[in-house]
């Protein structure tokens, strides 16, 4: 029954960055992050350059603490876990910092060197090679951050694998899987997208959480 139940998440997420992957830059959607992605294009018409002014990418730091093991050892008692678990999951917290480690400080790099056009060169009429040089110069950090954010949707996935595969207990498995998906609502809300999210991870026995 664990491995359906891990099979139904590691699919579900697959899916979503696979859908994502698709629709690529000209879609105005991103890879799949969490359970719902991080995809969706905005509304309306709006040109590309509509979309670089208003795109806002979430900070390093926050998407560091959106750590799965870390959650559930501070939400140890809601899950009832002895010491020796929370010995484990605390030991897996600090294998998944380090894991990520490298992306988020390529992350945290560009994004804070990432500049949006001004108004006034996106309004403008025509252009100049110093306004279509920032342009390029935008669109190349959006495509990395957009990259590095797949990358770390895909690693959430073996993240949330390895803090519940450990938790082999029915009772804690279901408690795990709740406070997981609240997580992946909170992760998904911070990307930059305006289409909802959808979908929860299924606990044991293929219900909806």
């Amino acid at each position: 029954m664990r491995a359906i139940v891990l099979g139904s998440l590691a699919l579900s997420l697959m899916v979503a960055g696979s859908a994502d992957a698709q629709r690529g830059m000209g879609g105005g959607g991103m890879g799949g992050m969490g359970r719902g992605g991080m995809g969706g294009g905005r509304r309306g018409g709006g040109s590309n350059m509509d979309r670089e002014q208003e795109i806002k990418f979430p900070s390093a730091s926050d998407l560091q603490k959106l750590n799965p093991a870390a959650l559930i050892v501070d939400k140890r008692k809601k899950v009832s876990l002895d010491d020796g678990q929370v010995t484990a999951l605390t030991a897996i917290r600090s294998k998944i910092y380090e894991r990520n480690a490298d992306v988020l400080a390529r992350y945290d790099s560009i994004r804070k060197d990432y500049k949006p056009p001004k108004a006034q060169d996106r309004d403008r009429t025509g252009s100049t090679s110093e306004t279509d040089s920032v342009r390029v110069a935008s669109l190349n950090q959006m495509r990395t951050l957009r990259q590095l954010l797949d990358t770390l949707s895909a690693r959430r996935t073996a993240d949330v694998r390895d803090v519940l595969d450990f938790l082999t207990d029915d009772k804690q498995h279901r408690a795990a899987v709740e406070l997981l998906n609240e997580q992946d609502r909170d992760f998904t809300d911070k990307l930059p997208r305006n289409s909802s999210a959808g979908g929860g991870r299924r606990g044991r026995g293929g219900g909806s959480n």
